[in-house]
């Protein structure tokens, strides 16, 4: 059971010189570069300052702060998982893959891998899922994984990576129902694919992980994290 709750502090009245607000962000607050200054005039305050707008008020019904119950409804690990067009999402257990579509899921037959095999799950643009990785062999040789699931089963799809349909190599990226959708293979290169038409960049020297933000898609290495640009990848300075 997780427990969830909110509050709103009384508001401070700001100070009548000019002070850094800090600006709240998902790594930490910082100061913005532009003050906000507040001013009071002769013989009259500070109008006190408003409260940030929250999820709740002092007004909230007590029993709208209840703890909320969580309910299990899928027991096992999960390794990977994807949200299609919403309220499709899916997740990979390692040998099978759950899909739920809204309040409904049901288990898919499991799909047929080479020994060892690491996938990662995705949702492709006909809002189905995928499931793209490799089996592990010596450089240039392992072994592909590109599995749609179609008329009721995973199926290899070879035709929908174009020249990265070959039977060896590792394949990694990232794909979905939004521009781009990426497919790299080590050494070799990267497809990035959008519904205006498809184009090539070098790929990296081994797998990394591939995400898709907002249109942009990074590269996320163990010391530094690339952009795709035009030309390739770029590592974004500094490095972290």
């Amino acid at each position: 059971m997780v427990a969830l709750g909110c509050s709103n502090p009384a508001a401070v009245p700001e100070p009548a010189h000019a002070e850094a607000r800090p600006e709240v962000t998902s790594l930490g607050a910082r100061p913005l570069q532009t003050p906000v200054a507040t001013t009071a005039t002769s013989g009259s305050t500070a109008p006190p300052a408003r409260p940030s707008p929250s999820l709740c008020s002092p007004d909230t019904p007590q029993s709208e702060l209840s703890p909320l119950e969580l309910t299990k409804v899928l027991p096992g690990p999960v390794l990977s998982a994807a949200v299609g067009t919403p309220p499709r999402m899916a997740v990979w257990s390692g040998q099978s893959v759950t899909l739920f579509d809204g309040a409904t899921a049901r288990e898919l037959p499991p799909p047929r891998l080479p020994p060892g095999a690491v996938v990662e799950l995705f949702f492709g643009r006909d809002d189905q899922p995928r499931l793209m990785g490799f089996a592990p062999a010596e450089a240039g040789k392992e072994i592909p994984v590109y599995l749609r699931f179609r008329h009721g089963s995973f199926r290899p799809e070879p035709s929908e990576l174009g020249p990265l349909g070959a039977p060896r190599g590792a394949l990694y990226g990232v794909l979905g129902f939004a521009d781009p959708e990426v497919v790299c293979r080590p050494r070799e290169l990267c497809l990035v694919k959008r519904t205006t038409g498809w184009k090539r960049v070098p790929a990296h020297e081994r797998a990394v992980p591939i995400v898709l933000r907002n249109g942009a898609v990074f590269a996320l290495h163990p010391d530094h994290v690339e952009r795709l640009r035009d030309d390739g990848w770029a590592a974004l300075e500094p490095p972290r």
